[in-house]
């Protein structure tokens, strides 16, 4: 006997339940992405109001949103404040100032710091995390006392040759710090 013929009809309906799979599977996963992109690649977890005073219980490389803390600027532990908001490449005025960063844009952070109180300076975030106020421990790891803080004014003529100072453009602010370092 002859070998049985698949009918025109079953191939058209399985080539449109093909077409319609196919067409199911990108559209679904198009939205699938555009809806997680839309939701958290886009969106910073770092969003606060410049002025906002923070405590960074956490500086480094890879700070999470939970690592941060909003505190009024007079605590002890707001040792950074949000100066200027960015998109995209980080856009801070100089060097001095700390980021945080997180879907495409970020935030440029002054330090918060009082006069009389002593800090180290971590050496990849620039931030400063509070301290005794003795010689550091290594040569090359001084602990900084301030001596002046000047808020509306970027100047570091402020500051004696001995000191080092910190400022910061916008807005605008200085620090003098005097440097305490353990005799070699």
């Amino acid at each position: 006997p002859a070998p049985k013929k698949k009918s025109v009809g079953k191939r058209i309906i399985g080539a449109l339940v093909a077409v319609v799979l196919v067409i199911v599977v990108k559209v679904g996963l198009g939205v699938v992405l555009h809806r997680h992109h839309d939701g958290s690649s886009t969106r910073s977890d770092f969003d606060y109001a410049v002025g906002t005073c923070l405590n960074l219980t956490k500086t480094g490389i890879s700070v999470k949103p939970s690592d941060v803390k909003v505190e009024p600027c007079s605590s002890p532990t707001a040792l950074s404040k949000v100066a200027k908001k960015y998109k995209g490449k980080k856009n801070c005025p100089n060097d001095n100032y700390g980021t945080l960063e997180g879907g495409g844009s970020g935030l440029c952070l002054e330090d918060n710091l009082t006069v009389g109180s002593c800090y180290h300076q971590a050496i990849i975030s620039h931030m400063f995390a509070s301290t005794a106020c003795k010689p550091g421990v290594l040569s090359n790891d001084p602990t900084f006392r301030v001596a002046l803080r000047r808020d509306g004014v970027d100047d570091t003529s402020l500051c004696s040759e001995e000191q080092q100072p910190v400022n910061f453009p916008d807005p605008p602010l200085t620090y003098c710090m005097d440097v305490l370092e353990r005799n070699s």
